[in-house]
This record gives structure tokens, C-alpha cells and sequence, in this order.
């Protein structure tokens, strides 16, 4: 037969001492109280620290793998600009510029911004330079053409 328990009588469990008037007085329930909401205050600290350091990690990682992406995609566009011989240097910049607005909106932390900011300028550097040098390489090669075509011509023209 299952036992019934009765509950109309204090259980054994948690007990915790009555307020007496005496105690009260004296400031001790009080310390008790505060005592109690310090762990609280600090366990829930402790939990919101630890949440906005996994934002930051994850700004982190997202401001680096799409940082890369983005080299990749505008490394791709000046490759292509190589070969077809025409390099718009302004075009590169907006495109640099949408590209790290867009990374930076997706960002909730400032140590996140502030890694998106620095690998930005580093970034925009390295890519304008090698912009710049293929520009410069097929605008020489070009010149090298049209001299040679000059040359030719002239020499065609003396026959």
C-alpha cells in the first residue's frame, strides 16, 4: 500500500531560522540578504560575461573569414582586369569600401569593429598596391605596343 505523506506538518529538508526580533535589530538578517544577492549578482555576472565574450569570439571569426573572402573576390576582380587590360583603381576602392561596410553592419562588439577596422587599412593597402602594379604593367605593356606599332609604321612608310 502506497504511503501517503502528510504535509499539514514541517517537514524535515531546508530549514531556515525564523526572523526574530532581535536579530532583525541588529542588522543580521540583513547582511544574510545581502549576502545571498551578492552570489546572485555574481553568478549572473559571471553568465553575462561569458555570453559577451562568445560574441566577441564570434565577431572575431566573422571579420576575419569574410575580410578573406573579400580579398578573394577582389583579388579575383584585378586578376581579371589584368587580363582583359583594363584596371579601374576607383572601382577597386568602392568595391573594397562596400564590401568591409557590409562585414562591419553585420558586427555587434566594438573589439569586433575595432579588429574589422585594422585588418580594413592593412587590407585596403595590400590590394591597392597590387592594383596599382598590374595597372601599371598593362599600361606599359600597352606602351610597348604602340611604340612598336609606331616603329613599324614608320618603317613601312621609308620603304
Amino acid at each position: 500500500m502506497p504511503k501517503i505523506i502528510d504535509y499539514s506538518t514541517p517537514q524535515r529538508g531546508l530549514s531556515l531560522p525564523a526572523a526574530q526580533p532581535d536579530r532583525v535589530a541588529t542588522g543580521q538578517e540583513g547582511r544574510g540578504l545581502e549576502t545571498v544577492g551578492r552570489a546572485l549578482t555574481s553568478a549572473g555576472l559571471g553568465a553575462v560575461d561569458a555570453i559577451h565574450k562568445r560574441q566577441i569570439q564570434k565577431d572575431l571569426t566573422k571579420s576575419h573569414v569574410e575580410s578573406a573572402a573579400a580579398r578573394d573576390e577582389i583579388t579575383t576582380q584585378i586578376d581579371e582586369g589584368i587580363r582583359s587590360g583594363e584596371i579601374d583603381l576607383d572601382q577597386i576602392s568602392n568595391n573594397l569600401t562596400e564590401k568591409f561596410n557590409e562585414i562591419g553592419q553585420g558586427l555587434e562588439t566594438n573589439q569586433g569593429k575595432d579588429d574589422l577596422s585594422r585588418s580594413q587599412a592593412d587590407l585596403r593597402s595590400q590590394l591597392m598596391k597590387y592594383a596599382a602594379h598590374g595597372k601599371a604593367t598593362v599600361e606599359g605593356e600597352n606602351a610597348v605596343e604602340d611604340i612598336n606599332s609606331f616603329w613599324s609604321s614608320q618603317g613601312s612608310a621609308l620603304q
